[in-house]
């Protein structure tokens, strides 16, 4: 990372100013000509930031989902080990997950605040309800999956119980992103793809 756009460096303020949103610039190339050397960074470990709620701003300025998860793993690192003295230039894959944890909870908390306020006090969902009928539950991630009645198949544990998600701009570019690496596929295969690790509401007439 140039010092620039590091923000332990004399250049801290631009770097708020300019790029805070957007991470490093190379970041919005594509990943061909990302740095492929690995390199130190040694932040001064009396630098304090205060992270603000970026996600809300930061998922209408993007429009590819791998590249998202991507640029809020790289503010998470800024924000929470700029006191650890060294790291490697590239994500881990912790790293990663941690920020699709970040990502789905902020996305599901505004599609559906109510149900996940209902679970949290352990409450249950009203008959009348969108997603009643999927018997969700909050994992210890505290992300909102479906229940039902594979819990006891043979399937792996995000096929059993997908993670739950609506019609928004996050789940349109994921959906961009599977039809993409279904190499273009057909409505039965995407919505298959989508399905070992997430359920949509009303889903296929998202894929469509």
């Amino acid at each position: 990372v140039r010092p620039k756009e590091n923000p332990g460096t004399p250049h801290q303020e631009e770097w708020y100013q300019k790029g805070w949103w957007n991470g490093p610039s190379w970041l919005k190339e594509s990943e061909e000509v990302w740095p492929k050397q690995i390199t130190t960074v040694i932040f001064n470990a009396a630098t304090t930031v205060k992270a603000p709620n970026f996600l809300h701003e930061l998922i209408p300025k993007m429009s590819n989902y791998n590249k998202l998860i991507r640029v809020v793993a790289y503010v998470v690192r800024f924000i929470g080990k700029l006191k650890k003295s060294k790291f490697s230039t590239f994500l881990s894959t912790d790293e990663i997950n941690h920020a699709k944890t970040m990502l789905i909870r902020n996305v599901q908390m505004r599609l559906f605040p109510e149900e996940i306020l209902l679970l949290k006090n352990n409450k249950e969902i009203p008959t009348k309800n969108k997603i009643c009928s999927l018997n969700p539950f909050l994992d210890e991630n505290k992300i909102l999956r479906v229940g039902g009645s594979l819990a006891n198949s043979c399937l792996n544990h995000s096929r059993k119980h997908p993670i739950l998600l609506a019609s928004c701009q996050f789940t349109a570019m994921m959906i961009k992103w599977v039809h993409t690496t279904t190499l273009h596929g057909g409505v039965r295969l995407m919505d298959s793809t989508i399905r070992n690790t997430f359920w949509i509401v009303r889903g296929k007439n998202m894929i469509k």
